[in-house]
């Protein structure tokens, strides 16, 4: 890489840089650095891996909804299918139906398919859940979907590959200046590399690449998040079709649960801990925390599970994705803080950052969603 010069460097391989370069490589000469020796090793390849139109707040849902094609209908015809459908039910008590109703009210006014339901329907749809915990009912998006994320994060790959999109592995990027050149990068294995732009993708570790850079953070927050597998007992009702449940979420969203393969489930505490930049790992009482809540919220009867792992979702302070040139240097762009949705919203996200990269403005499709430069960009926090 050395002596190379590109139009554009990604730095980060997880979701956001790769559904990026995708939608750049065809138009610029793209070169994406990674840090570590495999790409999307940490909170990509740790996600849930659900799509919830009704989730993540006003931006997340306009690129949420405005993703959904895309992720229905790839542009690489051998692209295996990247969506298969799984309901989200959300569900509470007596004190959560003010709550329920609001967000029922809320998501029907955007949403494909909100619908506010009772404690029998909550029963029906999932009977595993316990009906003195269900007595506020709950809210089911029908046309919620499992995302593979693997699969999706391959064809961005794939594509901006096609396009001749270069990656750089073990590439920590440890130099990062301005001059009348562009960017200059160095990295830890010594490679330097010079960029028009700069796409900061680098996930939790955005506001250090911002500093390293010289230029202000934006205020980032890596939250750790813990989940584990566990088996289904066949005692537990429902449990010969457990493969065909929803994704099941506490309305004030303390736990889920989802069907994973093999009559298993992948449970979260839903925790949202502080961290510094890291390898997440999973703390054992988080687990049992997680546990006690759904066995108290449902008839799971959880006693053992399987392996558990936990990640970091990266938000910024009003928790809607960061994506826009820094006022304070040319040709340094944010792309961070998709928190809890950068998977699902990707598709659009990646075709916002290359709209406002090289034509200045977002995608019409976008725009007339309702969605601007100014909700995405980082002088929102200046």
């Amino acid at each position: 890489m050395t002596g190379t010069d590109a139009d554009i460097a990604i730095i980060g391989g997880g979701i956001a840089g790769v559904s990026a370069a995708a939608n750049l490589a065809p138009h610029a000469t793209v070169v994406l650095l990674e840090a570590e020796d495999q790409l999307a090793h940490h909170t990509t390849g740790r996600s849930a891996a659900q799509l919830v139109e009704d989730y993540g707040g006003p931006v997340n849902q306009i690129l949420t909804m405005s993703s959904r094609h895309e992720l229905e209908h790839p542009p690489l015809p051998d692209t295996p299918p990247l969506l298969s459908p799984r309901g989200v039910l959300f569900v509470g008590g007596s004190d959560d139906a003010a709550a329920l109703e609001a967000q029922a009210e809320a998501g029907q006014s955007f949403a494909r398919s909100i619908e506010r339901v009772g404690t029998a329907e909550v029963l029906e749809i999932c009977p595993a859940i316990r009906a003195d915990y269900a007595t506020g009912g709950g809210v089911f998006e029908a046309e919620g979907a499992d995302i593979d994320v693997m699969a999706l994060h391959q064809s961005y790959i794939q594509r901006a590959r096609a396009a001749g999109l270069t990656i750089e592995r073990n590439a920590r990027v440890t130099g990062l200046r301005h001059d009348a050149a562009g960017w200059r990068i160095r990295t830890a294995a010594g490679a330097e590399l010079t960029a028009t732009t700069v796409v900061n993708a680098a996930g939790s570790w955005g506001d250090q690449l911002a500093e390293l850079a010289g230029l202000a953070p934006v205020g980032l927050s890596p939250l750790r998040r813990t989940a584990f597998t566990t088996a289904v007992r066949p005692e537990v009702p429902g449990a010969a079709d457990s493969g065909g449940w929803p994704l099941v979420i506490a309305a004030d969203e303390t736990w889920y649960f989802k069907p994973e393969p093999g009559n298993h489930l992948l449970c979260s505490l839903a925790d949202e801990t502080l961290s510094s930049p890291c390898d997440a790992k999973p703390e054992e009482l988080d687990v049992a925390l997680a546990i006690e809540r759904i066995n108290g919220a449902s008839h799971l009867g959880i006693s053992s599970i399987g392996r558990p792992w936990a990640g970091l979702r990266t938000f910024a302070s009003d928790r809607q994705p960061v994506a826009g040139f820094d006022d304070a240097a040319a040709g340094f762009f944010w792309l961070v803080g998709q928190g809890g949705c950068g998977i699902q919203s990707s598709a659009a996200l990646g075709r916002a950052t290359a709209g406002l990269i090289l034509d200045g403005r977002l995608p019409d499709d976008l725009i007339d969603a309702g969605l601007t430069s100014e909700a995405l960009g980082p002088s929102r926090f200046r």
